[in-house]
């Protein structure tokens, strides 16, 4: 009994302080801003410095209501709390790690024009801590920091981030491959060394860090990489389906080059919901400059795409039908009587086009006919 009145007097010691810090830190960030005399600058410094070390002992606090107040605190005074919160990184108390992870996260999108050079070792080290929760924290704060600073030296933190990509916790490993992806150029060789991994895991993020990369850097030459990511078509269903995704992405890109090879699995892919977000496009940009390729089996997949929820997906199931053209007709047209009034009208506008690009035909929608 008397533990437990020691424990919520400390919660309650934690929450007053933190409450006064709260207070104070905000005094002193106000004060700032209404006094910018030099006289005042050692002042307010220490002042500053003072609610910093207040708002610590908040951070410290397994009661979230003691806890979250000081993180915020500390996120809102920004660049002066980071040398304390980047400190106790490596603190034994695994709510400190990850508390002060996550405030570092959030200031580097408030101040991303901080050197935060340093900062980086001390939050790659926690890509490997015990906690999930303290890796989630850290994988979070490199994303930002990797989203504003590519440009950084990234060479001592690739080999964590890849190992990373094998984290049993999905919060970790997905945001890893968006750290990996962020990064761009710099991460690439140890992402194709990743594809080969003996962990069917790492080579799926891989695949994902890949898939996000081509989005974001659509300038790199990623024809070179159409080897070695072809190369896992015969992997894993699950790795060979990611892999498929990478390939579409890039044949959006350049739908110029030969991409037959990747056709069946780019239709199954219209069969589950991410593919859905991807392979209507990629088949619409392929069937325009390959109209030799026979995507006829792609078409009932794509009718059904044209009710989906997302407006995407329906619009590049449109486009790629009308760039399929003619041997898209027959279903399009049986689609026009179709239960879901979304999918009629997609199919109407998908012969609507099909039908300005061959007038030759006078295809009408209503009654449209493949001539003999």
């Amino acid at each position: 009994m008397q533990k437990t009145n020691c424990t919520k007097l400390k919660q309650g010691t934690a929450v007053g302080l933190t409450a006064a810090a709260v207070m104070f830190s905000s005094a002193c960030i106000n004060r700032s801003a209404r006094e910018p005399i030099m006289a005042n600058a050692n002042e307010t410094s220490q002042a500053m410095d003072n609610a910093v070390d207040s708002l610590m002992v908040g951070l410290r606090s397994h009661d979230p209501k003691a806890r979250e107040p000081a993180v915020n605190a500390l996120v809102a005074i920004g660049k002066p709390a980071v040398p304390a919160l980047m400190k106790v990184l490596g603190d034994e108390d695994y709510i400190v790690r990850g508390s002060a992870a996550l405030a570092l996260g959030e200031i580097v999108l408030k101040h991303p024009e901080y050197d935060w050079s340093s900062a980086l070792p001390l939050l790659t080290k926690g890509l490997g801590d015990m906690e999930w929760w303290v890796r989630e924290k850290s994988s979070n704060a490199i994303w930002n920091l990797a989203d504003k600073h590519p440009e950084y030296d990234w060479s001592a933190a690739i080999p964590p981030l890849i190992k990373a990509l094998g984290d049993r916790a999905p919060e970790v490993c997905g945001t890893v491959a968006e750290v990996l992806a962020a990064i761009g150029k710099q991460a690439f060789p140890a992402m194709v060394k990743a594809l080969g991994d003996g962990d069917m895991d790492v080579r799926m993020m891989a695949l994902e860090a890949f898939q996000a990369a081509i989005e974001k850097y659509p300038e790199y030459n990623w024809m070179s990489l159409v080897p070695v990511l072809s190369a896992r078509l015969g992997d894993l269903p699950g790795v060979a389906k990611d892999a498929t995704e990478a390939l579409g992405k890039i044949a959006i890109l350049h739908p110029e080059n030969d991409w037959k090879f990747i056709i069946p699995g780019t239709i199954s892919a219209l069969g589950y919901p991410f593919g859905r977000m991807w392979a209507p496009k990629a088949l619409g940009e392929i069937a325009g400059k390959h109209p030799d390729y026979d995507l006829k089996p792609a078409v009932p997949g794509l009718i059904k795409a044209l009710g989906d929820m997302h407006v995407d997906v329906e619009e590049g199931a449109c486009f790629a039908l009308s760039e399929i053209g003619m041997p898209a007709v027959p279903e399009l047209t049986k689609a026009l009587g179709d239960d879901d009034p979304i999918v009629r009208t997609g199919a109407r506008s998908a012969l609507d086009k099909i039908a300005e690009k061959h007038p030759e035909y006078k295809i009408q929608p209503s009654n449209a006919q493949v001539p003999r």
